[in-house]
Parts: structure tokens; sequence; C-alpha cells
């Protein structure tokens, strides 16, 4: 708008007759418009008149004092950017809410911006509200976006999902990224409307048009994942690539992850810790945690279990549910940190609360083993049946157990032991196709059968299984359900004392003092 009034205005002093001196006379004489037109000139370097950031300044202030809505709006913009005069917060809110108070929609969306954060003003997220839905009411697309913030999260107003996602909407039409993304991901998520994952990448398209970062990002995650779209890797890559090139940590991350696996471009891990390295240092949650992984198993870098957890840390602190039980896990076991049982409790309980499986599965073996916490069995089998209901083979696996050895006497069920092993066998879990093989050895739950053993003991010796490997090496030496054969049964023992099993180590040396 400014642009126009300044050209027709000058047009109009040009036809007039009137020189640049003249202009600087009248101005000098109190007419504020030439004042304002004066620091346009300035600033711009236009129409004769050198660019000079002083002399423009000091031509909008004098402007803005006298009352010119855009000069006040432009003295505003001075006092922010530090343009012909030093940065002053207070004097830069000063004009922008001048400005603001006469109507200016710009002006109205910056000092709402000030009171949001504190600066020049005292924050005031009321007067803020009430600022950004001035400057919503005359068409500004950012201020839409930030009041639809503002209703989303209760923040100077009173919480009204609804609201937000019609601001978000308004926001989204008027063209402003931000609000594309947000409305995007109300699409996505299903809040305040019907999930319609096509419509969220719809928006998150229009925001990456615009080369907004988290538009980019989005929707290459859309693009990788065929959310919305056809899956589209390359594509993904691109977009990721183009966020990337714009700092956004969670590009970084994603597109790091590519490097790693080698999704969609040559694996390079040194590119990947590069990449996870930038967003875990911007605060990325998600990078903090690879990268910690990366640390702990010595992925494009050397194993370091101390720095893995000092991102895992890091990562944990912002709730990130998969760092709180990497974290866990490693404390537990004394990796890299004293081992601190207790709080790795605290940590399993923490991701669980965010429904993280793995977290819900410490919190039992806890309470299993006594570790953190005071054993209870009890607490362990129904937490253990929780997460079994969703088919996890070690719950399964560890309700086998629990029932067959360590409920008290009159409450082992060797029936239910049996049927527990069996459904975390048919999910591939190598200790209890173990156990099941134990189960004929001995006949608990079923009829004994050494052959049956046999099968079953050797099915999860091959999946590398210690405990397995010893006991086929056991049936191979005394011919239970099999024919004998020592060579077997020492091939079996070697295998299980490589992962230093106590009895099949006793047992080599039993069979080689049995040999003096």
């Amino acid at each position: 708008m400014e642009l126009v009034m300044r050209d027709n205005f000058l047009k109009t002093y040009k036809r007039s007759g009137a020189d640049v001196n003249q202009m600087i006379k009248n101005a000098k004489q109190g007419n504020v418009e030439v004042m304002y037109q004066l620091g346009l000139c300035y600033y711009h370097g236009m129409y004769g008149f050198p660019k000079n950031n002083y002399n423009a300044s000091q031509w909008f202030i004098k402007a803005a004092d006298a009352g010119h809505m855009m000069a006040q709006y432009y003295a505003g913009y001075c006092f922010e950017k530090a343009i012909g005069v030093q940065r002053n917060a207070y004097s830069c809110a000063k004009y922008y809410k001048l400005a603001a108070d006469q109507g200016l929609m710009n002006a109205q969306y910056e000092i709402g911006y000030l009171y949001e954060y504190g600066i020049g003003v005292e924050k005031d997220e009321t007067q803020a509200a009430q600022y950004f839905q001035k400057a919503t009411d005359q068409g500004h697309g950012a201020a839409a976006c930030t009041l639809g913030y503002y209703y989303e999260n209760g923040m100077g107003v009173e919480q009204d999902i609804q609201k937000a996602f019609s601001l978000y909407q308004l926001s989204a039409e008027k063209n402003d990224p931000c609000g594309q993304c947000n409305l995007g991901y109300f699409y996505e998520r299903g809040i305040a409307t019907e999930m319609d994952k096509e419509k969220a990448a719809y928006w998150y398209l229009k925001a990456a048009d615009q080369g907004y970062p988290r538009g980019l990002s989005n929707i290459a995650y859309f693009y990788e994942n065929g959310i919305g779209v056809e899956e589209n890797i390359p594509l993904a890559c691109t977009y990721y690539q183009k966020a990337v090139d714009k700092n956004y940590p969670r590009a970084q991350c994603n597109l790091g992850l590519f490097y790693e696996k080698g999704i969609g471009v040559e694996k390079d891990l040194v590119k990947a810790i590069e990449l996870y390295k930038a967003a875990a240092d911007q605060g990325d949650d998600c990078a903090q945690c690879n990268l910690g992984y990366c640390y702990d198993n010595g992925i494009g870098v050397e194993i370091d279990h101390k720095q893995a957890n000092e991102w895992f840390e890091k990562s944990a602190a912002q709730g990130f549910a998969r760092a709180q039980y990497n974290l866990a896990w490693n404390l537990a076991r004394g990796i890299g940190a004293e081992k601190d049982e207790k709080r790795s409790f605290e940590l399993y309980e923490q991701c669980a609360n965010q429904g993280y499986p793995l977290g819900q599965f410490g919190i039992a073996y806890c309470y299993h083993h006594g570790r953190g916490v005071a054993k209870d069995i009890k607490k362990a089998i129904a937490l253990y049946e929780i997460i079994a209901e969703k088919d996890d083979s070690d719950a399964l696996c560890n309700l086998g157990y629990i029932y067959e050895n360590e409920v008290p006497e009159d409450e082992i069920d060797y029936n239910k032991a049996f049927t527990y092993y069996t459904r975390s066998a048919q999910l591939g879990n190598g200790i209890a196709i173990c156990n099941i093989g134990d189960c004929y050895e001995h006949g608990r739950g079923v009829k004994k059968d050494f052959r049956m053993a046999v099968k079953y003991y050797k099915e999860a010796a091959d999946m590398d299984i210690d405990i397995a490997q010893y006991s086929l090496g056991y049936c191979y030496e005394n011919g239970w359900g099999i024919v004998k054969d020592m060579e077997k049964a020492l091939e079996y023992y070697h295998k299980a004392a490589d992962h230093g099993y106590e009895d099949a180590i006793k047992a080599l040396e039993r069979l080689e003092n049995k040999d003096k």
C-alpha cells in the first residue's frame, strides 16, 4: 500500500514543479505527509535522494511524532531492526502501538508479537490476542494463524479448538504457510474435523511450495510413508533436502535416517551422523536419540556409551519415549554410567505413561525381578498380561515362565505355562521355543517326548539361543530323542560356551577331564 502512496504523492509533487530542496523545505515547515515521503525517499534511495538510513529514520520519527500512521510503523521498524538508530525495544513497541491503535493491520500484528514475548512492553498474552484479533479482522493471514494457536492452546483466550481450526482455515486461505501447516496438522490428526490425510497433504504441499521448512519436511514425510499421497521415496528425499537447506532440524533428522539406512540415497554413515548432529544441536529430540543410538552401537562413530547416554539424557528430558527407554536400559545394566536401577525404573514409567510398549514391558520386568522397585510377581503378571494382549512375544514367554516356576507352589500351572510358551513361539520368540523343548523333556503341560524336545531345542539353537544349544548338546551326549553323537554334543556345548553359558563351560570341562 505504501509504495503506491509514495509514487502517487511524488508524481503529484513533481508535476507541481517542486524539486528536492523544495520538498525538504516543506518537510521542515511541518508538512507531515512530506516528512513521511522524505523518509521513504532516503530509505529507498530514490527520486534523487541518496540512500541514507539515518536521515530516513529521523524523518520517520518526526512524522510519527506528528501522528502519521505509516511513519509510526516505519519508526517502529527502524527501532526494531536498528536502521539509522540504535535498536530500542521500548521505542519499537511505542511506535508500533501508535500505528496499531490507528488501525494499521501490520502494526497490530507486530505489537501483538511484542506483547506475546514481552519485548519492549510487559508480557501480556491477553493484549497480544486482542491485537492479533484486530489484525485478523482486517485479513492478516499470519495474525489469524497466531490467533489460531492461541485458541488451540488457551493462551490469552479461553481454549477453543473449533475456533482454532476456523482461524487456521482463514490463515491458510490467505496463503500463510504457517497456517497451511497448522491446518494440515489438524486434518492429519483429525482435530476439530474429520481426519483427512489427503487434505493434510494438500495443505502441507501448499506450504512447501512457498519454501516453508516445516511444510517441506511434512510433505517429505508423507511421500516417505505414502500418507495422503502415493509413496515416492525420491520425492521425499528431494523435499527433505530442501528443508535441510533451510536448516530445519526434523528434516535433518529424517534425512539422516535415510543416509543411515540407505533409503533413497547411497548409504553414508558419516553423512547420517553429520545430519543427526546438526539437528541434535538445535534440540531435536528424535535426532538426539538417534545420535545416542549411533554412539551406543558404533554406527558411523566409535562406540562411546557415555556420550550415548548424554544424548539420551537430552532427548529424554524433552519427553522422547524411545530415549527414555534407551537410557533406562543402559542405567539398569551400568552401561556408560553407574548402575542405577531406581532411575531406570522411573524412566521406564515415564515412557510407559506415553504408551511406549517397551517401557511397559520394562516396568513389568522390574516388578518381576525386583529391579529398582520391590519384587511383586502379582503386579508383574498383571502388567505382562496387558502387554500380552498386544501379542508381545516376550511378555507371553515371561508369563509362561512365571506360571511354570515362580508362582506359589499351589498356583503352578504347567498347562497355562505351555499355552503361553506356544503363543510366544508362534510369534518367533527363541526363548519360548527353547522352553517348549524343556516342557517336552520334563513332561510339563504336555506328554514327555524327547524327540519333540530335540526338535524344539534344535530350532531355538539355530536362532543362537545359548540354553537351547546347551540342552541340544546334552541330548546328543546322552542320546535322548536322537542318536548319541559326541562330536555334535561338543559342537553345541562350544556354541553355548562362546556365549558364556556356565553349564556349557562346565560340561566341556567335565568331558575334558573325563578324556584325561
